[in-house]
Protein backbone atom coordinates (compact mmCIF):
# COMPACT_ATOMS: atom_id res chain seq x y z
CA UNK A 1 0.00 0.00 0.00
CA UNK A 2 2.92 2.35 -0.57
CA UNK A 3 2.35 5.48 -2.64
CA UNK A 4 3.25 5.17 -6.31
CA UNK A 5 7.03 5.01 -6.69
CA UNK A 6 7.58 3.65 -3.17
CA UNK A 7 10.18 0.95 -2.58
CA UNK A 8 10.21 -2.02 -0.18
CA UNK A 9 13.31 -3.52 1.36
CA UNK A 10 12.48 -6.74 3.17
CA UNK A 11 15.13 -8.27 5.40
CA UNK A 12 14.88 -11.99 6.11
CA UNK A 13 16.78 -13.67 8.93
CA UNK A 14 17.24 -17.15 10.30
CA UNK A 15 14.19 -17.74 12.53
CA UNK A 16 16.42 -19.23 15.22
CA UNK A 17 18.23 -15.91 15.44
CA UNK A 18 15.01 -13.94 15.05
CA UNK A 19 13.48 -15.56 18.13
CA UNK A 20 16.51 -14.70 20.28
CA UNK A 21 16.52 -11.11 19.02
CA UNK A 22 12.74 -10.83 19.47
CA UNK A 23 12.95 -12.13 23.04
CA UNK A 24 15.72 -9.69 23.92
CA UNK A 25 13.70 -6.86 22.38
CA UNK A 26 10.53 -7.78 24.26
CA UNK A 27 12.29 -7.92 27.63
CA UNK A 28 12.15 -4.38 28.92
CA UNK A 29 9.62 -3.30 26.30
CA UNK A 30 6.61 -5.46 26.98
CA UNK A 31 7.88 -8.03 29.42
CA UNK A 32 9.42 -7.38 32.80
CA UNK A 33 12.94 -8.86 32.96
CA UNK A 34 12.79 -12.32 34.53
CA UNK A 35 9.01 -12.61 34.22
CA UNK A 36 8.95 -14.92 31.18
CA UNK A 37 11.49 -17.61 30.47
CA UNK A 38 13.03 -17.89 27.03
CA UNK A 39 11.49 -21.35 26.55
CA UNK A 40 8.03 -20.07 27.45
CA UNK A 41 8.45 -17.13 25.09
CA UNK A 42 9.50 -19.38 22.20
CA UNK A 43 6.61 -21.80 22.77
CA UNK A 44 3.84 -19.37 23.70
CA UNK A 45 4.72 -16.30 21.64
CA UNK A 46 7.07 -16.99 18.75
CA UNK A 47 5.70 -20.35 17.64
CA UNK A 48 2.09 -19.26 18.09
CA UNK A 49 2.49 -15.73 16.74
CA UNK A 50 1.51 -12.25 17.79
CA UNK A 51 -1.00 -9.75 16.45
CA UNK A 52 1.46 -9.34 13.60
CA UNK A 53 1.29 -13.05 12.77
CA UNK A 54 4.06 -15.64 12.67
CA UNK A 55 7.54 -15.33 11.22
CA UNK A 56 7.12 -18.11 8.68
CA UNK A 57 3.91 -16.80 7.13
CA UNK A 58 5.43 -13.33 7.03
CA UNK A 59 8.38 -14.63 5.00
CA UNK A 60 5.99 -16.56 2.74
CA UNK A 61 3.96 -13.41 2.13
CA UNK A 62 7.04 -11.49 0.94
CA UNK A 63 8.80 -14.26 -0.99
CA UNK A 64 6.75 -13.78 -4.19
CA UNK A 65 7.76 -10.10 -4.32
CA UNK A 66 11.48 -10.84 -4.77
CA UNK A 67 11.31 -10.40 -8.53
CA UNK A 68 9.38 -7.14 -8.49
CA UNK A 69 11.09 -3.87 -9.37
CA UNK A 70 9.78 -2.21 -6.20
CA UNK A 71 10.96 -4.94 -3.79
CA UNK A 72 14.42 -5.95 -2.65
CA UNK A 73 14.77 -9.00 -0.41
CA UNK A 74 18.00 -9.09 1.57
CA UNK A 75 19.31 -11.62 4.07
CA UNK A 76 20.27 -10.12 7.43
CA UNK A 77 23.38 -12.31 7.49
CA UNK A 78 24.50 -10.79 4.17
CA UNK A 79 24.14 -7.32 5.65
CA UNK A 80 26.55 -8.38 8.38
CA UNK A 81 28.95 -10.41 6.22
CA UNK A 82 29.22 -8.11 3.19
CA UNK A 83 27.96 -4.72 4.38
CA UNK A 84 29.55 -2.59 1.65
CA UNK A 85 28.20 -4.81 -1.13
CA UNK A 86 24.73 -4.67 0.43
CA UNK A 87 24.84 -0.87 0.78
CA UNK A 88 25.74 -0.74 -2.91
CA UNK A 89 22.76 -3.02 -3.71
CA UNK A 90 20.42 -0.75 -1.77
CA UNK A 91 21.82 2.37 -3.44
CA UNK A 92 21.29 0.81 -6.86
CA UNK A 93 17.82 -0.38 -5.88
CA UNK A 94 16.69 3.12 -4.86
CA UNK A 95 18.30 4.67 -7.95
CA UNK A 96 21.07 6.47 -6.11
CA UNK A 97 24.21 7.09 -8.12
CA UNK A 98 26.41 7.12 -5.05
CA UNK A 99 30.09 7.90 -4.94
CA UNK A 100 32.55 5.56 -3.24
CA UNK A 101 32.78 8.09 -0.42
CA UNK A 102 29.01 8.06 0.10
CA UNK A 103 28.95 4.24 0.05
CA UNK A 104 31.77 4.19 2.60
CA UNK A 105 29.93 6.60 4.89
CA UNK A 106 26.67 4.67 4.64
CA UNK A 107 28.49 1.40 5.29
CA UNK A 108 30.25 2.79 8.35
CA UNK A 109 27.15 4.48 9.75
CA UNK A 110 25.01 1.37 9.33
CA UNK A 111 27.51 -0.79 11.20
CA UNK A 112 27.04 -2.02 14.75
CA UNK A 113 29.97 -0.02 16.19
CA UNK A 114 28.64 3.30 14.86
CA UNK A 115 25.09 2.52 15.86
CA UNK A 116 26.16 1.45 19.35
CA UNK A 117 28.22 4.63 19.75
CA UNK A 118 25.15 6.67 18.72
CA UNK A 119 22.56 4.35 20.25
CA UNK A 120 20.13 7.07 21.27
CA UNK A 121 19.63 7.91 17.57
CA UNK A 122 18.50 4.34 16.87
CA UNK A 123 16.27 3.61 19.84
CA UNK A 124 12.61 4.28 20.39
CA UNK A 125 13.04 6.47 23.46
CA UNK A 126 10.19 8.79 22.47
CA UNK A 127 7.82 5.87 22.02
CA UNK A 128 9.04 4.34 25.29
CA UNK A 129 8.55 7.60 27.19
CA UNK A 130 4.98 7.95 25.95
CA UNK A 131 4.19 4.27 26.55
CA UNK A 132 5.70 4.33 30.03
CA UNK A 133 3.67 7.37 31.05
CA UNK A 134 0.40 5.95 29.72
CA UNK A 135 1.02 2.51 31.22
CA UNK A 136 2.33 3.81 34.53
CA UNK A 137 5.76 2.25 34.00
CA UNK A 138 8.60 3.97 35.88
CA UNK A 139 10.75 6.09 33.54
CA UNK A 140 14.26 5.11 32.51
CA UNK A 141 13.71 1.67 31.00
CA UNK A 142 15.74 0.45 28.06
CA UNK A 143 14.47 1.17 24.58
CA UNK A 144 17.40 0.02 22.47
CA UNK A 145 16.99 -2.24 19.49
CA UNK A 146 20.72 -2.89 19.42
CA UNK A 147 22.04 -6.03 21.01
CA UNK A 148 24.30 -5.82 23.99
CA UNK A 149 26.73 -8.51 22.91
CA UNK A 150 26.06 -10.20 26.24
CA UNK A 151 24.91 -13.71 27.03
CA UNK A 152 22.14 -14.76 24.69
CA UNK A 153 19.45 -17.31 25.45
CA UNK A 154 20.10 -20.68 23.87
CA UNK A 155 17.67 -22.87 22.00
CA UNK A 156 17.39 -26.31 23.53
CA UNK A 157 17.38 -29.34 21.27
CA UNK A 158 13.61 -29.54 21.82
CA UNK A 159 13.09 -25.91 20.76
CA UNK A 160 15.39 -26.40 17.75
CA UNK A 161 13.35 -29.44 16.72
CA UNK A 162 10.09 -27.53 17.15
CA UNK A 163 11.30 -24.63 15.00
CA UNK A 164 12.56 -27.08 12.37
CA UNK A 165 9.16 -28.80 12.35
CA UNK A 166 7.35 -25.48 11.85
CA UNK A 167 9.78 -24.58 9.05
CA UNK A 168 9.13 -27.92 7.33
CA UNK A 169 5.36 -27.50 7.61
CA UNK A 170 5.32 -23.94 6.29
CA UNK A 171 8.24 -22.67 4.23
CA UNK A 172 9.50 -26.16 3.47
CA UNK A 173 6.16 -27.37 2.16
CA UNK A 174 5.33 -24.12 0.33
CA UNK A 175 8.70 -23.28 -1.20
CA UNK A 176 10.63 -26.54 -0.99
CA UNK A 177 13.54 -25.21 1.07
CA UNK A 178 14.75 -27.72 3.66
CA UNK A 179 16.03 -24.97 5.96
CA UNK A 180 16.88 -21.29 6.19
CA UNK A 181 20.30 -21.80 4.67
CA UNK A 182 18.72 -23.21 1.50
CA UNK A 183 16.27 -20.30 1.28
CA UNK A 184 19.06 -17.77 1.78
CA UNK A 185 21.17 -19.48 -0.89
CA UNK A 186 18.28 -19.32 -3.33
CA UNK A 187 17.70 -15.65 -2.55
CA UNK A 188 21.36 -14.88 -3.23
CA UNK A 189 21.35 -16.88 -6.45
CA UNK A 190 18.29 -14.98 -7.67
CA UNK A 191 19.73 -11.56 -6.79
Amino acid sequence: DLPKGGRNIYVIRDPKDVVVSFYNFMIGWYLEPGSVSFETFVNDQFCVGSRSGRYWEHVLSWWPTRGRDDCLLVAYEDLKETPRAQVMRVAEFIGLDASDETIDIATRQSGFEFMKAHEHQFDDHLVAQTRDEICGIPPGGASSKLGSGGVRPQLTSELNAKLDEIWTGTIGSELGFADYSALRGSLNTAS
